[in-house]
């Protein structure tokens, strides 16, 4: 009985030894994994940041990387004046890896701390009604061939939740993914979008644009007196004049009419506010910008607006 319960005890240490070793190998392997990753992760990121020019309007306070999910994710991010930006992030969490650029896949926290913010930050904020930026997004952007299909989802505290999606063509062979980002991110850093359509004009052809925008007390804050205002003739003349300033549609056309009575709606009735552009051929951004100057946008590029 004794000389059987001996090498049962030798194997049993035996098993513990090696499962203690194995935990340790794991471990040691997990640890080496997170130190490599992250430095690549910091090595990868600073250098996308860095070319894109954007250096001065990027920080962040360090950068963390997951080994078993093999993704990185960035602390503490500011976009703008270090010291009062246009917005702060808790973390951007990157879910696929940034090796596989120029796939993009982000979601992120808007950092609800009182902390500074730029003076136009806090101009819309105010205009919005709300004292923190609470919520939280994801952007996801698949490029296949010389087809982008992009969409961004935004969800803010107090005011809504918006669905923004897109498919477009790249028609130059010289195009670069990367310089597009940085630029659009550039020009609404700058509040210049409006140069989007000059660089890029020839380049970029959309076959679709949507927007759903789910209201959560937006409308009411800034319009408390929407609900009298139905059928008003100057809310309406208000709306047309917009709609034609805007390049949508002439001031007295139909489809002036359409578009500001589904505002109007939405504004008696503050629910959910769906937009599409699907023209049957894909559309380029300087075709985009003709029909803006000829104030025939809605029309030539086949848009639908619909309040529900």
């Amino acid at each position: 009985m004794h000389s059987t319960a001996l090498p049962n005890q030798k194997k049993q240490r035996f098993m513990m030894i090696t499962a203690i070793i194995g935990l340790l190998l794991v471990g040691a392997v997990f640890l080496a994994l997170k130190y490599v990753g992250t430095r690549y992760a910091i090595q990868m990121i600073d250098d996308q940041i860095q070319e894109s020019g954007l250096t001065s309007l990027i920080h962040y306070q360090k950068i963390s990387f997951d080994p078993l999910t093999l993704t990185p994710t960035l602390h503490s991010v500011s976009i703008g004046n270090k010291n009062a930006p246009w917005l702060r992030f808790s973390h951007i969490k990157f879910n696929s890896l940034p090796a596989i650029y120029p796939k993009l896949d982000i979601e992120f926290q808007f950092d609800s701390r009182s902390q500074p913010l730029a003076r136009d930050t806090r101009r819309l904020m105010a205009i919005a009604g709300i004292k923190q930026l609470a919520g939280h997004g994801r952007f996801l952007s698949t490029p296949k061939g010389n087809n982008i299909n992009s969409s961004l989802t935004l969800d803010i505290s107090q005011v809504g939740k918006l669905l923004l999606t897109s498919n477009m063509d790249i028609l130059d062979a010289n195009f670069s993914l990367n310089e597009l980002r940085s630029d659009f991110l550039a020009s609404m850093a700058l509040g210049q979008l409006d140069a989007m359509p000059i660089l890029y004009g020839d380049s970029i052809a959309l076959h679709n644009l949507a927007f759903r925008f789910q209201d959560n007390g937006l409308t009411r804050h800034i319009w408390p007196n929407a609900q009298n205002t139905r059928n008003n003739k100057n809310t309406l003349a208000f709306l047309k004049t917009l709609i034609n300033n805007t390049g949508l549609a002439p001031n007295e056309s139909i489809q002036a009419e359409h578009i500001a009575a589904q505002i109007q709606d939405f504004l008696i009735r503050p629910q959910r506010l769906s937009f599409s552009m699907m023209p049957k051929q894909a559309i380029k951004l300087a075709t985009l910008m003709t029909l803006f100057q000829n104030k025939s946008l809605y029309r030539g590029s086949e848009m639908n607006l619909a309040a529900r």
